[in-house]
């Protein structure tokens, strides 16, 4: 379900990318106890026109949560 709402997007630098003036910080994807809520919320901003996610490096299980919510793994994690 694609639910952009005129979404606004803005230039990221000089790559040419179009990125969503609405990001998703990563920080307390990592904070639910169930990772279906943290997959819930970035699921959610997708369908909202949302493109940009901010996650850390050092936050291994935020990243872990951002990318079951994303293809392929977002079929097997529903």
């Amino acid at each position: 379900m694609h639910m952009n709402h005129e979404m606004p997007y803005r230039e990221l630098g000089r790559t040419g990318e179009k990125v969503s003036i609405i990001g998703v910080g990563g920080y307390h994807l990592g904070i639910p106890d169930n990772p279906a809520d943290a997959i819930g919320i970035v699921r959610g901003a997708i369908d909202r026109g949302v493109n940009f996610l901010d996650c850390s490096w050092d936050y291994w299980t935020i990243a872990s949560n951002i990318a079951y919510a994303l293809p392929p793994h977002a079929e097997s994690h529903a």
